[in-house]
């Protein structure tokens, strides 16, 4: 079955950004690989927990912060996971629309 995360094209895009897990206030940070309308890759140097929803935010542009709504689908012993977006700010659709291009 594929992933969903890989239903639309897939961009080389790195952006920084920071996750917070459900019952905690601590940012992790992370970085991405690639990135799509339903998706991303991140790279993270901590471990997270699958199955929660959590909060993100990514810069997406000079001082443009887009915030989405996410949960970790796979990962990898690279420490890469690749996550599904469930809701997404329209900065976010308009940037990766402009990539897609």
């Amino acid at each position: 079955m594929k992933s969903p995360v890989q239903k639309f094209k897939r961009v080389a895009q790195e952006c920084n950004g920071f996750l917070v897990m459900p019952f905690s206030n601590k940012p992790i940070p992370f970085s991405t690989a690639d990135i799509s309308r339903e998706g991303f890759k991140a790279r993270l140097d901590e471990r997270i927990f699958f199955g929660s929803r959590m909060m993100i935010s990514l810069v997406i542009g000079d001082f443009n912060v887009a915030n989405l709504v996410a949960k970790p689908v796979w990962g990898n012993d690279d420490n890469h996971v690749g996550f599904e977006i469930e809701q997404a700010s329209p900065n976010w659709v308009e940037y990766v629309k402009t990539l897609e291009a």
